[in-house]
């Protein structure tokens, strides 16, 4: 059976993951994983930095917000207002919501 999704057989993609790799190591990152999801045409990306582990799932079918691989409210989701008028980001750290650094 073909694979459908765009630029499957394209090397420029093991280009973009060291890409981003050594981008997330820069930034301190210990652990850093990727995972294709054949199926649903995704692509998981999982790391852990100073001890909080972080998981993004973007569409493998479009390629930047404008092109689909996530949607606007995956990206600004952090920056989004609660009802109490704070960012999404301090609401969870003052409720300790997330897993505390290591």
């Amino acid at each position: 059976m073909a694979n459908n999704t765009p630029y499957a057989d394209a090397t420029s993609g093991v280009a973009a993951r060291d890409e981003i790799t050594r981008l997330l190591r820069r930034f301190g990152c210990e652990s850093i994983g990727f995972m294709d999801d054949f199926e649903k045409h995704e692509v998981l990306l999982a790391f852990r930095h100073r001890g909080r582990s972080m998981q993004l799932r973007a569409s493998a079918k479009g390629w930047a917000i404008e092109t689909g691989i996530l949607s606007f409210e995956a990206v600004f989701f952090p920056y989004m207002l609660t009802n109490s008028g704070q960012p999404v980001y301090e609401r969870a750290e003052l409720l300790s919501l997330l897993e505390g650094p290591q």
